[in-house]
């Protein structure tokens, strides 16, 4: 089938909303834990930069007073300063305490990536048998561990990629951020981010399309990593246009779930979010299929509603 007609929008939404209906709890689950180990940031709540009373004269509920002349710091008790061998201990600690820090940190980011990459074998393989056959099961979304290694693999290779895509085409602009950084001046700081920006984001997106069916790939054709990404890119090639506006769609959809889900006291979230989630990805996945000839549309028109 050609791209244009196997990715078509509403056809993806209808048969995963279909598919969706006939598997709910492990779609509703994978969308869930899918969409909890994407990634996410910690905000702090303080505002940097911001002191918490007034140097010159304190607040309404506290007086300081922090000027003192020179007489009243010469005649101040100034405690002993500590010895050497105290200051390196301490020094020692506070470095144990940050290499275990960092540790636990690349120890935990190891454990997602084992687990996403194993969640994400399973998941796409319960949307697959639930267009195909309405059966999908949670024997189905735990069934990923044949597929792990590869998964893994594939997921190293594409960071790599994007990463090294990144750093290469936003290499002008952070020149220039880095030029203005040292030379403290404003207007090339400014240049150098939108120079960046613009550099950056377009290849950013002409890369991740280009590997947008690697995880498809290697679940449902079990190719390897590179065999994946050459499929991948072969697939997205000359397509890429319809591809972006397919996704942006989809996207868009699971931006709108977050503000129906904040409006439903914002506990919706908890239900608006893994659904759109399920049914978008499930009508990629059936895109997909029709796309490299694994079923034909009449098959998966009659998953049934």
């Amino acid at each position: 089938m050609e791209f244009n007609q196997a990715f078509n929008i509403s056809r993806g939404l209808e048969h995963g909303f279909a598919a969706f209906k006939r598997a709910p709890l492990p779609l509703f689950l994978g969308g869930m834990l899918m969409q909890c180990t994407e990634g996410g940031s910690g905000n702090s709540s303080s505002s940097p930069g911001s002191i918490p009373w007034d140097t010159d004269g304190g607040s309404r509920d506290m007086d300081y007073d922090y000027r003192m002349d020179l007489g009243e710091l010469l005649r101040a008790d100034i405690p002993p300063t500590a010895d050497l061998t105290e200051l390196i201990g301490l020094a020692g600690v506070g470095m144990g305490f940050i290499l275990g820090m960092v540790l636990l940190g690349v120890v935990c980011i190891g454990l997602l990536w084992v687990f996403r990459s194993w969640l994400h074998v399973g998941y796409i393989r319960t949307q697959s048998r639930s267009l195909l056959s309405g059966e999908g099961s949670f024997g189905d979304l735990l069934s990923g561990t044949d597929r792990l290694p590869t998964m893994m693999l594939w997921k190293l290779l594409k960071m790599l990629i994007t990463t090294g895509a990144l750093l290469v085409a936003a290499a002008p602009g952070g020149g220039i951020l880095l030029f203005g950084v040292i030379n403290e001046n404003t207007p090339l700081l400014i240049l150098g981010a939108v120079v960046a920006l613009l550099l950056g984001v377009p290849v950013m997106v002409y890369i991740g399309l280009g590997l947008a069916f690697g995880e498809h790939a290697v679940t449902l054709d079990e190719l390897g990593p590179t065999e994946a990404l050459e499929r991948s890119w072969e697939l997205a090639s000359g397509n890429r246009l319809h591809l972006f506006l397919f996704l942006l769609v989809y996207g868009f959809l699971r931006l709108v779930s977050v503000f129906v889900g904040l409006l439903m006291l914002c506990i919706g979230v908890l239900f608006t979010v893994p659904i759109t989630r399920a049914v978008t990805d499930t009508g990629f996945t059936s895109s997909y299929l029709l796309l490299t000839n694994k079923t034909d549309l009449d098959q998966l028109a009659g998953v049934p509603d």
